[in-house]
């Protein structure tokens, strides 16, 4: 097609095949009337990693031929969609001005209206950013860096919203998934009373009353949020060949100071990768080390949920 052509930086790497797996779905989606090519670049062999992108997919799309819709996907054709190229790099603020400008030229020849950058570690490096929606090609990316998060509006929100096109930054686990799971207990949770054992318990959404008649459900949302923890535990099956970029941002913080305001420096609240916990959790059958981890949420959360500017919100953040 050429409209509407999506670009992922990246995406032979541990979250751009992914991201360039699960996008396969919009050829499944019959209101999609026109479908995307969508571009994946790399720095290696173009060939060969066309050919592992498309064995990923392929893979993906054969396991679910079994489900209504997708049994008459010609796969083969959804391949074709696919295509690698080779880049030297993306774009940022030590490349040379004719680098970038012919970089960006050739996003335009091929009809990008989406760009996802899932080349990290972001450090408030906002060329490629400001370059996308300069030339109206909407912008994602993966940042989970707590200075690119915290800036990133002020940076582009004018520039993109004079451009009618959206710039949109963190969308990873953190703060993307733990911010969409937070506000869903907020904003839209339960709570179900045993009035025998005299229990409050946030349960999910979207459950019928129980049969039991000492269990009820009221509908509650909370009003004010003294205390935050979350432990998260990507998984212990990353594989081998994980980039550099997703290991020098995990290990960016090692030993250093977590403060309360990463503007200010002020207030530690603890050392990056310390505090170690061997932790159980309820549907994974060993127990999983956690440790301090130094992310946007710790900057998000309060502005969110703090309806008491005087009160500080306790926060225990570990992965």
């Amino acid at each position: 097609s050429q409209y509407n052509n999506i670009f992922i930086c990246g995406g032979t790497g541990l979250f751009g095949r992914n991201i360039a797996k699960l996008l396969s779905e919009i050829y499944i989606k019959e209101d999609i009337l026109v479908k995307p090519t969508i571009y994946i670049s790399t720095r290696r062999n173009a060939e060969e990693n066309e050919r592992m992108i498309k064995d990923l997919v392929k893979e993906y799309l054969d396991k679910r031929k079994d489900k209504e819709r997708y049994d008459k996907v010609d796969i083969n054709r959804v391949l074709d969609k696919y295509k690698v190229v080779k880049i030297a790099d993306v774009p940022t603020k030590e490349r040379k001005e004719e680098e970038i400008w012919r970089f960006m030229e050739d996003l335009v020849e091929r009809n990008v209206k989406v760009l996802i950058n899932s080349v990290g570690p972001y450090t408030s490096d906002y060329t490629l950013a400001m370059n996308c929606v300069k030339n109206k090609i909407n912008y994602i990316d993966l940042a989970d860096d707590r200075d690119h998060i915290n800036n990133f509006k002020k940076t582009l929100d004018a520039v993109a919203k004079e451009n009618n096109v959206f710039a949109i930054s963190g969308c990873s686990t953190t703060p993307g998934v733990t911010n969409a799971i937070l506000d869903s207990l907020v904003n839209q949770s339960y709570i179900v009373i045993d009035k025998e054992r005299q229990l409050e318990l946030p349960i999910a959404e979207n459950r019928e009353n129980g049969s039991d008649q000492n269990i009820y459900f009221k509908n509650h949302k909370m009003t004010d949020v003294d205390n935050i923890e979350w432990k998260l535990s990507p998984g212990n099956k990353i594989p081998k060949n994980t980039g550099n970029s997703t290991i020098d941002s995990v290990l960016s913080y090692v030993g250093k100071p977590i403060f309360r305001d990463n503007e200010t420096k002020k207030e530690i609240l603890k050392y990056g990768w310390d505090n170690l916990e061997l932790f159980k959790f309820r549907w994974i059958d060993r127990k999983r080390l956690l440790s301090n981890v130094d992310v946007p949420d710790i900057d998000i959360f309060p502005e969110k949920y703090n309806n008491n500017n005087d009160k500080k919100i306790s926060m225990n953040l570990k992965a």
